[in-house]
């Protein structure tokens, strides 16, 4: 690994903590959700996954269980254990293509602090399937490498209630086995189910991407739809935008990018 980009991916990751770290904490969660923390003090399990995609062949999905156990009203130890899959395609130096394709496992253990409005730092293993072909101008394979690749994954996550019904959800994740950092602010506003009577809320509001490592760097902007069902404590959201993305060789791409995510607390 370049000394230098890893350093420049640990800053990022860094400010980003420290900057999530800095936010106010202190309101109350109001309904299970998308990656809601809950305000029980028993021990839980949650079931997330999610998955992200563009129209230029680059994607990334993960999917796990995560459990939480409560050590405190504000402190308690959480950890998880995510199948992943990344996927991605670029212009190389031979004139063709470089096809990535990585799906891997990334267990983690850390701790929550908080209660209703949270921060989560998380560490762990990342190990990735990585599978590299690459191709000359006139698509013949020059190198198809196909290997398993290890590293630490760090992760940190903010769920922050600015009122009742408005909500700030921020996280980054960074694994050294590829360098690839994934990072998101998200809003949303509760427009429906208002006095909590009905068995359905819907919320809206608006997210900003940034990933990528040396071989891609990809910039986004979306809205979301989140559909929560409040008596089973399951939500899906959907989520739709505009990506950016950049190379060291060749031209940028620019167009939408659509995702999914899933949460279910038990």
């Amino acid at each position: 690994m370049d000394l230098e980009i890893f350093t420049m991916r640990t800053l990022r990751v860094a400010a980003l903590a420290g900057g999530l770290l800095a936010l106010p904490l202190a309101a109350r969660a109001q309904s299970p959700g998308t990656s809601v923390p809950s305000d029980t003090q028993e021990p839980l399990w949650e079931l997330i996954g999610g998955y992200e995609g563009d129209t230029h062949n680059a994607g990334y999905g993960f999917v796990g269980p995560a459990y939480n156990h409560p050590l405190s009203e504000n402190l308690a130890i959480t950890g998880r254990f995510f199948g992943t899959y990344l996927h991605y395609k670029f212009a190389n130096g031979f004139g063709g293509e470089t096809t990535v394709h990585s799906p891997g496992i990334s267990p983690a253990i850390g701790l929550r602090f908080g209660h209703g409005t949270t921060f989560k730092v998380t560490v762990g293993y990342s190990g990735k399937d990585e599978h590299r072909e690459i191709t000359d101008r006139a698509g013949h394979i020059v190198s198809d490498d196909k290997h398993w690749i290890s590293g630490v994954n760090f992760g940190g996550e903010l769920y922050w209630n600015l009122t009742k019904r408005d909500n700030i959800h921020a996280l980054a994740n960074f694994s050294t086995a590829d360098d690839y950092l994934w990072s998101r602010a998200g809003y949303k506003r509760q427009v429906s189910n208002l006095d909590w009577k009905g068995h359905t809320t819907v919320y809206v509001g608006g997210e900003v991407i940034t990933q990528g490592n040396k071989d891609i760097w990809s910039n986004s902007v979306g809205g979301l739809v989140e559909l929560l069902f409040v008596p089973s404590h399951f939500s899906v959201m959907g989520r739709v935008g505009y990506k950016h993305s950049s190379f060291d060789v060749g031209d940028a791409q620019d167009g939408p990018y659509f995702g999914i995510g899933i949460y279910k607390r038990f």
